[in-house]
C-alpha cells in the first residue's frame, strides 16, 4: 500500500534529515519509523482500505498520521482513549503538523455532553446552590462569564467530581432542544463546530456512541455530530474493544428510574392521571434492585436469573413512554417518549437473562451505587457493521500484534482483511534495556490464587531489584489483594520514598513520583499503560505475574465459553494475545526516549518453562536478556551499559 514515489519523496522533505520537520523542532532526531509510517498511513488513505499500524513508544506517530490526513484535504476523524493524548493532539500535534503541511483546515474538538457546563444546571445552582458546592460558585460564575468553550476541564482541579455531577448534563438527563439555553449551550456549539470540521480531534467513546446513534435515528438531535463517512484514525487502538462493550452494553444503576420518573417535566407530562403507574415504576426499580443486592459479591457478580420487578419497570415505563402521545407539545412529548423508552429498552435488556449474545452483571460504583449492565459477548460483528461498513478505520497503538501478527486485534473487531503493518523500533532497545526473567522464583499459584511461599518470595525479589536500582521503580501488580500483599510486607523495608495507587488520584502520585527522583510505586492496572515517566525517575519495571484476565469476570468468562462452544482454542486465541498486548503495555513503561535506560523484571517463570512463554517473548521489544540478578545489579552500577 506505499504511495507513489514522488509521494514518498514528498514526505521525505518534511520528516527526512534537514527536512521540514527539523527546521520547525531544532531539536527533533530523524526517525525512520516515522516516515515508514506516515508513507503507510497516506498510502492506506489513498486506497480507501482498513489499516492497522504497530509503532512503538518514540515514533511519533501523531504526526505520522496527522501529515497524511492534512495533505488529503478531505474531512476525517481522530480518536483517542485518553482525555491526555486528546489534549496533545488539540494544544500541541495538531498545530505543528499545520505548520508542518502548511494545510490550515477547519478543525474541532469534540468530548462528551458531560465535559461541558449546563447552562441549565447552573442556573439551577444560582438560585439555590447545593451546599456541597456553594463555596465553589463565585469561581464557576467568573469562569462562566469568560469561557469560550464551557470546557470543565479549564477549571482544572477546581473541577470535582461533585461539582461536575453538579453542573453538567450526559445524555440521559439532557433536554436537548426543550431547554430554555439550548441556543447558548456550550456542548450544542461543540457538535456543530464538528459537524462543519474538516479535522475532528474526540475520543472512542463518542465515535461509537455516534455510530450507535445513526444505526437507530436520530430524533431529537442528540446524536449524530461527526462527519458521516470520513475515515477515521483510532489512536490507543488496543482499548477499542473494551470501548465498543461498553458503549453497546445497556445499563442501570438503582437510581435512574427515580432520576427519570421523579422530574418536573415528567410529572407535569404524564403523571396527573397516571401516578400510580410512576409510584409502580419507582417500586418496581426498588425491587429490583433489591433483588440484584442479595446477588452482588465482590467486584462484577454474574445476574443469571430473571429479575421479575426490573422487566416490569420495563413494562411501566413503556406504558408511559405510550402515554406520552397526549402531550399537547409534540416535540416535547417526543423527548419524554425518547428518555421514557429508553429506560424501558435498557431494563428489559439487563434484567431479561437468556440471550446467549448477552452476559449480565452487577456491580457496586462509588459514584452510582449499585449498577446492572447487560453488554454484547462479542462485538466484532457491530463493529463492523456500526463503524467500519460506514467510514474507513486506521488503528494504531504501540500494542497490536502478538507474535508479530494482527489476527487478535482484526478478529476482535472485525476488521479481517486489514492491510497491517509494524514500525521499526525508534529505539536501541539492545543497549537501552535489559529484561530480567528469573528461573528461580516460585510459579504463581493456579487461577489466580495466593500462596504464602509465591508471595514472599516475590516480596523478596522485589526488594532486591529495588535495590540494585536505588529506587526509581513501578511494582505492577495484577490485583489489588496481591499489591496489598506486597505492600504490607515491603513498604516499611524500602530505603525510598514509597507510593501505592488509591493514596492520592493517580495523576498527583505520578507527580510525586518524579518529583521524588528515586520512588517506588506500587500499582495496578492504572499504571500498566497511558503512563509517561520518561527520565532517571523511572529505571526500572517489574511485573510480577503475566496479566492473565480474572477468570471469574463475567464479560471475560462469557468470551471464554463462547470459544469454547465454538470448538475454538479459547486460550491461543483469546486469553493468551490479551494478556500478552497488556504485558507489552506494561514492559512500554520503561523506555520512553532515547536518553532512558533500564530494566524490566517480570517475576512470571512461565515465560521461560511453559510453551507459549517464546511467543509473548517474541512479542516484546528486542532487549537483552538475563535469568541472573546480579546482570541486574551490573547493569545499574555501570550506568545501565
Amino acid at each position: 500500500m506505499n504511495g507513489p514515489t514522488d509521494g514518498r519523496r514528498s514526505l521525505e522533505r518534511l520528516f527526512g534529515a534537514g527536512g521540514a520537520l527539523s527546521l520547525l523542532l531544532p531539536e527533533y532526531e530523524t526517525r525512520a519509523c516515522q516516515l515508514q509510517m506516515a508513507d503507510f498511513v497516506e498510502g492506506a488513505l489513498a486506497a480507501g482500505q482498513h489499516a492497522l499500524v504497530e509503532a512503538g513508544t518514540g515514533t511519533g506517530k501523531s504526526l505520522a498520521y496527522l501529515a497524511p490526513l492534512l495533505r488529503a484535504k478531505s474531512q476525517a476523524i481522530v480518536s483517542t482513549a485518553t482525555k491526555a493524548l486528546q489534549d496533545q493532539l488539540w494544544f500541541h500535534d495538531l498545530p505543528l503538523a499545520v505548520r508542518l503541511t502548511g494545510v490550515s483546515p477547519v478543525v474541532a474538538r469534540l468530548k462528551g455532553r458531560a465535559n461541558y457546563l449546563c447552562l441549565l444546571s447552573l442556573d439551577a445552582q444560582s438560585q439555590m446552590p447545593d451546599a456541597a458546592i456553594v463555596g465553589y460558585m463565585p469561581e464557576v460564575r467568573a469562569w462562566a462569564d469568560r469561557t469560550t468553550s464551557g470546557d470543565m476541564d479549564e477549571l482544572g482541579e477546581g473541577a470535582t467530581p461533585v461539582l461536575r455531577a453538579a453542573l453538567t448534563r450526559g445524555m440521559e438527563t439532557c433536554e436537548g432542544r426543550l431547554c430554555p439555553f439550548v441556543r447558548e449551550c456550550w456542548a450544542e456549539k461543540a457538535r456543530a463546530q464538528a459537524a462543519d470540521a474538516q479535522i475532528v480531534i474526540t475520543n472512542h467513546h463518542l465515535v461509537l456512541v455516534d455510530a450507535k446513534l445513526r444505526s437507530v435515528g436520530d430524533e431529537d438531535g442528540t446524536g449524530m455530530p461527526l462527519p458521516q463517512g470520513a475515515p477515521a484514525v483510532l489512536d490507543e487502538a488496543h482499548t477499542l474493544e473494551d470501548a465498543a462493550t461498553s458503549v453497546f452494553a445497556a445499563e442501570i444503576d438503582a437510581g435512574r428510574a427515580s432520576r427519570m420518573l421523579n422530574t418536573r417535566r415528567v410529572i407535569d407530562a404524564v403523571g396527573r392521571g397516571r401516578a400510580g403507574t410512576i409510584r409502580a415504576a419507582l417500586e418496581a426499580s426498588t425491587a429490583a434492585f433489591a433483588q440484584v443486592e442479595r446477588m452482588l459479591g465482590a467486584g462484577r457478580s454474574p445476574i443469571r436469573e430473571e429479575v421479575p420487578a426490573g422487566i416490569r419497570l420495563a413494562e411501566l415505563a413503556t406504558d408511559l413512554a405510550e402515554a406520552t402521545g397526549e402531550v399537547a407539545d409534540g416535540e416535547e412529548g417526543a423527548w419524554l417518549s425518547r428518555r421514557l423508552r429508553e429506560l424501558a429498552m435498557d431494563a428489559d435488556r439487563v434484567f431479561r437473562v437468556g440471550d446467549p449474545d448477552w452476559v449480565h452483571y452487577a456491580e457496586r460504583s462509588d459514584e452510582r451505587g449499585i449498577v446492572a449492565t447487560a453488554a454484547p459477548i462479542d462485538v466484532a460483528s457491530t463493529f463492523r457493521q456500526l463503524v467500519a461498513d460506514r467510514r474507513q478505520v486506521i488503528g494504531t497503538s504501540a500494542t497490536l500484534t502478538v507474535g508479530g501478527s494482527f489476527d487478535y486485534a482484526a478478529d476482535r473487531l472485525g476488521l479481517a482483511g486489514a492491510e497491517g503493518m509494524v514500525t521499526e523500533p525508534a529505539f536501541d532497545y539492545r543497549r537501552q534495556a535489559l529484561l530480567y526473567l528469573p528461573h528461580d522464583v516460585a510459579e504463581p499459584p493456579a487461577g489466580g490464587g495466593a500462596s504464602e511461599v509465591y508471595a514472599a518470595g516475590i516480596a523478596a525479589r522485589i526488594e532486591a531489584l529495588v535495590q540494585a536500582s536505588g529506587g526509581g521503580a513501578f511494582c505492577l501488580f495484577t490485583s489489588h489483594r496481591a499489591l496489598r500483599d506486597a505492600w504490607r510486607r515491603l513498604s516499611g523495608r524500602l530505603a525510598f520514598p514509597v507510593l501505592r495507587q488509591g493514596q492520592a488520584p493517580t495523576p498527583v502520585l505520578l507527580d510525586q513520583f518524579r518529583a521524588a527522583g528515586n520512588a517506588v510505586l506500587f500499582g495496578t492496572r492504572s499504571f500498566w499503560e497511558g503512563v509517561d515517566v520518561p527520565g532517571e525517575a523511572l529505571s526500572l519495571v517489574i511485573i510480577t505475574r503475566l496479566p492473565f484476565a480474572v477468570p471469574d469476570d463475567p464479560v471475560i468468562a462469557a468470551r471464554t465459553d463462547r470459544l469454547r462452544a465454538e470448538g475454538r482454542n479459547w486460550f491461543g486465541e483469546f486469553a493468551l494475545p490479551r494478556a500478552t498486548l497488556l504485558l507489552k503495555q506494561g514492559v512500554g513503561r520503561l523506555i520512553r526516549s532515547s536518553q532512558d535506560r533500564g530494566v524490566v523484571a517480570i517475576l512470571d517463570r512461565r515465560l521461560t518453562t511453559r510453551r507459549y512463554g517464546a511467543l509473548v517473548l517474541d512479542s516484546l521489544p528486542p532487549a537483552r536478556r538475563t535469568a541472573e540478578l546480579a546482570d541486574v545489579y551490573r547493569f545499574f552500577r555501570s550506568g545501565g551499559r
